[in-house]
């Protein structure tokens, strides 16, 4: 990102009163345990290592999003429109 990384984004957002309650999801191309960490330190909701192949990278984002959505609409309620 041109202005700002990703640990400034989320940092911005954590410090914004109006904006932290939002979940926040790292998809990065590290796996380093220190980028973990920091994600974590500055309250992201997850943090997701991409997969390199593209065939796997959609699964594993149709994994996440499942994931996602069962943990907001639990019950298997309707999702919004």
């Amino acid at each position: 990102m041109p202005q700002m990384n990703g640990f400034e984004v989320l940092d911005t957002i954590r410090r914004d009163e109006g904006l932290r309650h939002l979940p926040v999801v790292i998809l990065s191309t590290s796996g380093e345990a220190r980028d973990v960490t920091r994600a974590y330190d500055l309250l992201a909701s997850s943090y997701m290592v991409k997969q390199r192949d593209f065939a796997a990278f959609e699964e594993q984002v149709r994994g996440f999003v499942s994931f996602w959505t069962t943990c907001v609409f639990p019950n298997n309620a309707a999702l919004p429109s």
